[in-house]
């Protein structure tokens, strides 16, 4: 699986592990997407997010209830598009844990 599956092996043990609501995001650069597989960065950003939770969701102690995606295009991006570094810090998956307070 090499790399990064092994990496993703060891995320998905820790969100096992921990309680609280799971989001994952997928991001896109500003570069319009209008292909065969993809009408916008909307569905590539959603796409992105769908196929890591696939990923995910292999891991069998993980709770389905927990996990949620949402694709946000290019409308959070993290660097310059017009950089040479910022499309690839604009297409990414992020994920984001929400720990219930504890009373």
């Amino acid at each position: 699986m090499g790399a990064i599956g092994g990496t993703l092996d060891r995320i998905v043990g820790v969100l096992a592990r921990t309680n609280g609501d799971i989001f994952i995001s997928g991001h896109t650069d500003d570069r319009p997407k209008s292909t065969s597989g993809y009408r916008s960065n909307w569905d590539l950003s959603s796409t992105r997010a769908v196929s890591f939770i696939h990923r995910v969701l292999r891991h069998s102690n993980l709770n389905r209830g927990r996990v949620s995606t949402v694709g946000y295009a290019d409308t959070r991006p993290r660097g310059s598009n017009d950089s040479a570094d910022g499309p690839a810090k604009n297409c990414r998956v992020e994920i984001k844990v929400e720990i219930p307070a504890t009373k």
